[in-house]
């Protein structure tokens, strides 16, 4: 779920298995690893925690762009993640 008004992103687990130590790409450039994430479980990343892979070092937040794509990488290979929604006032 993509929260505009407090420059966050969280991440559902809707599964009833936990996801071992993802990787969230946002965009297919701002990348950022979290902990394991519990069966129903949810991680939230402000986007200044999702840096730019590569050289570069901005932060999702100083890019000020619309969240398009989400996805997350496992040791089972990367997987688009449905939405993103948005979170409304």
């Amino acid at each position: 779920m993509d929260d505009r008004e407090n420059d966050e992103i969280q991440i559902l687990n809707l599964s009833d298995n936990a996801i071992p130590d993802p990787t969230i790409w946002v965009n297919g450039t701002y990348v950022r690893r979290v902990p394991t994430i519990a069966p129903r479980g949810s991680s939230t990343i402000g986007y200044s925690g999702l840096l730019q892979a590569g050289q570069t070092a901005m932060d999702f937040k100083r890019a000020n762009q619309p969240v398009t794509k989400v996805e997350l990488q496992t040791a089972d290979g990367l997987f688009q993640v449905q939405g993103p929604s948005r979170k409304g006032k």
